[in-house]
C-alpha cells in the first residue's frame, strides 16, 4: 500500500515533453550498446509490475544517459518509465526496471538518450498470459529436468515454462505477480541479495509456491534459503527403496538404483509428504497463504532423470 504507492512514484512517471516512442529499428552508430530482457522469459501479466532487465555497455567516454520505456494503455494513453544512469568510460551496467503493461504487446522497446539525443535502442520480446494460465519459473542448472511442468495446464488456461537465471529474480515482491510457481534447483542461492530473499519470502507468504531441490547440489541450492525451507539440509544419504516415491506418483514401477537425497532437521511446522525408511523425500511447509516444497532429490540426476514416473 504505502510502500507500493512510493514505488509507483519512483518507477512510473508520466513525463511531459518526451518524444513519442520510436519503432524498433537498428541501433544507430554509437559507442553505447544496450540489450534487454522482459518479464519471466518474456511472459508477463497485464497490469502487474513486471521486471525488465537492461544491460548497458559503454565503449565511449564518461556519460550520463537516460533509459526510457513507453507502454500503452487501454485509454490510448502512454506510460513512461525513465531512469537516469551514470556510466564511466569502458564500463557496463546491469539494471532492473519494473514496468506495467496493459493489453497485448509482442515486444518492449528500450531507448537510451544522452540529453535530447537518442543514442541506442533495444527490443525485448514479450508474451501476454492471462490470470487463468499457469507460469512456472525455473532457475536450474538443468531446466530440461522440469520440462514436464509446461504440460500441467489449468482447466481453463495453458501452462508456460519460463527459464530464468538467479540474478533475474525480482527484488520486490509485487513483481512476482507474473509467476505461479518458482522452481530453484542446483544453483547458488547464496548469491541472492538481501532484497531478493525478502521479496521471495513476501511473495510466498502472499500465496506463491516455491519448489526447492536437494540432491548433489543441496548445499549451494539451500545456501540463501535456509529460513524458508521445511527441512534444513546438513548432509546426504542414498536411498534404495523408492517405492514410496512411485506410490506418490501413482505408479507401480519405481526408479532403479540409488537416489541421493539431502538430509537434515525438519522444521516444527513441516509436513512430510513422502519418506523412505523415515528419511523425507518430499517435505512441505505452509508460509502465510503460500507453500514451500522441498524435494530432497534432484529430478535432473539419476535415477529419476531417466524414470518415466518423474513427470507424474
Amino acid at each position: 500500500t504505502i510502500r507500493w504507492g512510493f514505488l509507483a512514484v519512483l518507477a512510473l512517471g508520466l513525463v511531459v515533453g518526451l518524444p513519442s516512442p520510436r519503432a524498433a529499428e537498428a541501433q544507430p552508430g554509437s559507442d553505447l550498446r544496450v540489450s534487454a530482457r522482459f518479464g519471466f522469459d518474456g511472459y508477463y501479466r497485464e497490469q502487474v509490475w513486471t521486471p525488465l532487465q537492461v544491460s548497458l555497455l559503454n565503449n565511449g567516454p564518461d556519460r550520463k544517459v537516460q533509459i526510457r520505456v513507453v507502454t500503452s494503455t487501454y485509454s490510448s494513453g502512454a506510460l513512461y518509465f525513465v531512469r537516469d544512469v551514470e556510466l564511466a568510460a569502458g564500463t557496463s551496467r546491469d539494471l532492473t526496471l519494473y514496468v506495467l503493461m496493459e493489453g497485448y504487446a509482442s515486444g518492449v522497446d528500450v531507448e537510451i538518450y544522452e540529453g535530447a539525443r537518442w543514442v541506442a535502442t533495444a527490443s525485448a520480446a514479450s508474451t501476454s498470459v492471462s490470470a487463468s494460465d499457469l507460469v512456472y519459473g525455473v532457475v536450474a542448472a538443468d531446466p530440461s529436468a522440469f520440462g514436464a511442468l509446461a504440460q500441467i495446464e489449468p482447466v481453463s488456461g495453458s501452462g508456460y515454462l519460463a527459464q530464468l537465471t538467479i540474478d533475474e529474480l525480482p527484488d520486490t515482491a509485487a513483481a512476482y505477480g507474473g509467476l505461479d510457481v518458482l522452481v530453484i534447483s542446483d544453483v547458488d542461492t547464496g548469491t541472492l541479495s538481501v532484497a531478493q530473499v525478502a521479496a521471495l519470502e513476501a511473495w510466498v507468504s502472499s500465496g506463491g509456491r516455491l519448489w526447492v531441490t536437494g540432491g548433489p547440489g543441496w548445499q549451494r541450492t539451500a545456501a540463501g534459503l535456509d529460513q524458508l525451507l521445511p527441512l534444513a539440509p546438513t548432509g546426504t544419504t542414498t536411498l534404495t527403496d523408492l517405492q514410496p516415491l512411485a506410490s506418490f506418483a501413482q505408479r507401480t514401477d519405481s526408479p532403479e538404483g540409488g537416489l541421493l537425497v539431502a538430509t537434515g532437521e525438519l522444521r516444527d511446522d513441516a509436513v512430510v509428504r513422502v519418506a523412505s525408511g523415515g528419511v523425507p523425500i518430499l517435505a512441505e511447509r505452509l508460509t502465510g497463504s503460500g507453500t514451500v516444497e522441498y524435494l530432497a532429490f534432484d529430478p535432473g540426476t539419476l535415477p529419476t532423470r531417466d524414470w518415466v514416473g518423474t513427470a507424474d
